[in-house]
């Protein structure tokens, strides 16, 4: 058409035209109640999985904001610290980070593990870094008991335990391990909160490019 032209909809009122514009309103309207529903029922299998979380890791707190930590590196050269964070169970990557390691020579997980959360927490107060103010209601460290308990000393010298939760989670057993339990805590297969684990765990490496 012709800019600025006039446009004459023509509705058909009987007949198979009419017919098959009842069949494209019936299915537009099925299509969307379907969307919705399933929305809803997205949503409350994620508050599910949130409270069973914190029922089984005994948070203090809801965990409405999950950041999540992970160290690799190739052939022990180059090696990153990993930040994805999950908000209301769902990625939020818009907030995801990654850290260059840059204190800690050759290959010690724990400190580096240390490193970056130090850096990380102590951004919480710095009035210019807004992006940085939002604390975590649960740290997930990717590793076992011994990455759990140099994390817990970190933010025990920060002074952010035990009002930040932090739990470890050693994926080859889906093993948990929270402070103060020498015992793992394994979650039942027919547990929200351990898909969410897995969740969370698919998508522990797909930060985007080290930005601090």
């Amino acid at each position: 058409n012709k800019r600025n032209a006039k446009v004459k909809i023509i509705v058909p009122k009987r007949g198979v035209k009419r017919k098959l514009l009842n069949m494209v309103s019936e299915n537009a309207l099925f299509g969307l109640s379907k969307y919705k529903n399933e929305k809803i029922n997205r949503k409350s299998r994620l508050n599910k999985a949130i409270y069973q979380l914190k029922e089984e890791l005994s948070l203090v707190r809801d965990p409405i904001r999950i950041e999540c930590y992970d160290i690799s590196n190739i052939q022990g050269t180059n090696p990153v610290g990993s930040m994805t964070v999950f908000i209301d169970g769902k990625p939020s990557k818009s907030h995801y980070r990654k850290f260059k390691i840059a204190n800690v020579k050759g290959i010690n997980d724990y400190e580096m593990m240390k490193e970056v959360l130090s850096r990380r927490l102590r951004n919480l107060k710095d009035t210019t870094k807004t992006e940085w103010n939002d604390k975590p209601d649960l740290i997930i460290i990717d590793g076992g008991k011994g990455h759990l308990n140099a994390s817990l000393q970190t933010l025990l010298e920060l002074g952010q335990y035990p009002d930040i939760s932090i739990c470890s989670l050693a994926k080859k057993k889906e093993e948990i391990f929270i402070p103060e339990q020498s015992e793992s805590i394994i979650l039942s297969r027919n547990s929200k909160a351990l898909h969410l684990f897995q969740f969370i765990s698919c998508l522990l490496y797909t930060s985007p490019s080290p930005r601090d």
